[in-house]
């Protein structure tokens, strides 16, 4: 499923790149589009079967025991929504970049995708959740330092394409997400923990990425030329709480104790 989710952005990033650099389509056409394939999405989901489930008795499931999952979903929310939010607008906004480059590095994180995603899940099973997570939070400690401090030590032109570089790493490191559900999983008490767990880590995601933006919208247009530096230094404050965090997983001793836990 997910490769068919990246082929479809793969095909449409280059489509819309195509209209928008040689048709010059408008915004307002381009919406069209996009609420066309909304209603064809609706109509197949019409067709759709729904399946028999065991109806849970809990949504969700708050256990002291997954502290630490919940604190990774915490700073993931933040980490999240200020590349969500304010990678993009670094590119328009500062470096004044139109919609076919934004496109084109869709396109190329798509692209991107394809290989990366696989390699994640290959390395959530040979290297564990400690090493993929503090690894992707060493990756955003310096790709936020590239956003903040790109146009200080190059020149416009090669400052641009660490800016572009800084996004397609981030984009692609989203994957890592993974290795959160999948910590999750191996912390479990008992299996029908998993989903409400899930479930409430999102929500606490979800959360933090209501208020952020927010916060770092205040700080961007208050604090003058450079605003868009200090937020982007939260984010790298951000990046080494989520690597300190990271390497308190303990997993085969965690094991351990749940296992002892759930047998009492």
């Amino acid at each position: 499923m997910n490769a068919i989710n990246t082929l479809a952005l793969v095909v449409s990033s280059a489509v819309l790149w195509m209209l928008f650099k040689f048709l010059h389509i408008s915004y307002m056409t381009a919406f069209a589009i996009g609420a066309v394939a909304f209603v064809l999405a609706t109509i197949s989901l019409i067709f759709m079967e729904p399946a028999q489930t065991v109806k849970k008795s809990r949504r969700f499931v708050f256990r002291k025991e997954y502290g630490l999952y919940y604190w990774l979903s915490v700073l993931y929310g933040a980490r999240k929504q200020i590349f969500i939010t304010f990678g993009p607008w670094v590119l328009v906004d500062v470096f004044r970049q139109q919609v076919t480059t934004m496109i084109m590095l869709f396109f190329i994180v798509s692209i991107a995708g394809i290989f990366v995603k696989p390699w994640i899940g290959h390395m959530i099973d040979h290297l564990g959740e400690k090493i993929v997570l503090s690894g992707e939070a060493v990756a955003c400690f310096f790709t936020c330092l590239g956003y903040a401090f790109a146009d200080n030590l190059f020149d416009q032109q090669l400052a641009l394409i660490v800016i572009c570089a800084c996004y397609v790493l981030d984009q692609t490191m989203n994957a890592v997400s993974m290795a959160r559900a999948t910590y999750m999983k191996k912390i479990a008490l008992r299996p029908e923990d998993i989903s409400p767990s899930l479930s409430l880590g999102t929500s606490i995601d979800h959360v933090v990425t209501m208020f952020l933006p927010i916060l770092g919208g205040l700080v961007w247009y208050n604090g003058g030329p450079n605003g868009y530096k200090y937020v982007f230094i939260g984010g790298a404050v951000i990046a080494l709480m989520n690597f300190i965090s990271a390497r308190f997983i303990r997993l085969d001793e965690q094991n351990s104790a749940l296992k002892a836990v759930s047998g009492a």
